[in-house]
């Protein structure tokens, strides 16, 4: 038996950010075999030959190193911001193979400082450090300590970007 499928592909949504003053609109969509850095070389090159004054401002994706090395190269002045989603699973991953779901499900101070974590990057940068020390207060208040690691990671992340 043959399969039938849609003769129209899905729409692609329109979405739109804005921050501050300005907006970010999805300007590219590439459906790709592999995401390694030749990969988005190739795409990058090809996407600069159609588009000969491309200079963002800033490029916002998933946390992937393949990317952020091949914007680093092809785009050397345009900001690299990786996407709150990709974040917010980043860390809750991290709470799975630190072995603290049962901690984190089983205690509501844990999951509501997991949640400030999450939220640290929806702060205003000048208003971070002080959210850090909010988030280190509220873990000594509630006697969070199997959530160390936690902490280290999002100075990790903070300091030295997401690798």
């Amino acid at each position: 038996m043959y399969k039938a499928r849609k003769q129209t592909n899905p729409p692609i949504p329109n979405t739109l950010v804005e921050y501050g003053d300005w907006r970010a609109y999805p300007v590219v969509f590439a459906l790709m075999k592999g995401r390694t850095v030749q990969a988005y070389d190739i795409l990058f090159i090809h996407l600069k030959m159609i588009l000969l004054d491309l200079s963002p401002k800033f490029i916002i994706s998933d946390y992937e190193s393949a990317i952020r090395v091949s914007v680093a190269k092809h785009f050397p002045t345009t900001k690299y911001i990786g996407c709150w989603f990709h974040f917010s699973q980043a860390i809750l991953r991290k709470v799975q193979t630190l072995r603290l779901v049962n901690f984190y499900s089983t205690n509501p101070s844990a999951k509501k400082m997991v949640g400030m974590m999450i939220a640290l990057a929806l702060l205003p940068q000048g208003l971070i450090e002080e959210g850090f020390q909010t988030i280190t207060m509220f873990s000594q208040l509630h006697e969070l300590t199997p959530l160390e690691p936690l902490i280290r990671l999002v100075v990790h992340i903070q300091t030295f970007g997401c690798s």
